[in-house]
């Protein structure tokens, strides 16, 4: 499984472990997850802390995190232990074609073309309205 399965600012479902312990069967849950984005754990390493709170977690290399639209929540997954991986539906996908503006302090703090980078900067900065772009009138008289 490589990165580039999974693209940020897209939404897939996938089936992945109740509880995703070394060793330990738990029973599949489907999820559909917004993908935020997917982190190579071998070039951008896991805080040791990370690894010594939960030390029976069954990592993978890369590590994806999304919002989960059934929890409502952000949450992470290792790729190599989610399976049948499927995109959602076009027609079902959030606003995909169109591009997207962090408002804060009534301008333009943030713009960018995928959801994933603009929520990525919402979450990061802790700032901000996450807003798409129906129209874009730059540019006309």
């Amino acid at each position: 499984m490589t990165k580039t399965r999974l693209k940020a600012g897209s939404a897939y479902s996938f089936f992945y472990p109740r509880h995703n312990y070394a060793g330990i069967r738990s029973p599949l849950e489907q999820r559909c997850v917004l993908v935020i984005s997917v982190r190579d754990t071998r070039k951008e390493r896991l805080d040791p802390t990370t690894k010594r709170i939960n030390p029976r977690l069954n990592r993978g290399r890369w590590l994806m995190i999304g919002q989960d639209r059934d929890k409502g929540s952000e949450r992470s997954f290792y790729v190599s232990s989610m399976t049948d991986i499927k995109p959602v539906p076009r027609d079902q996908q959030p606003l995909a074609s169109n591009r997207f503006a962090v408002i804060d302090r009534n301008r333009v703090a943030f713009s960018a073309e995928s959801l994933g980078e603009a929520l990525a900067y919402v979450l990061g900065s802790g700032r901000g309205v996450l807003c798409g772009v129906l129209q874009d009138h730059r540019g006309e008289d």
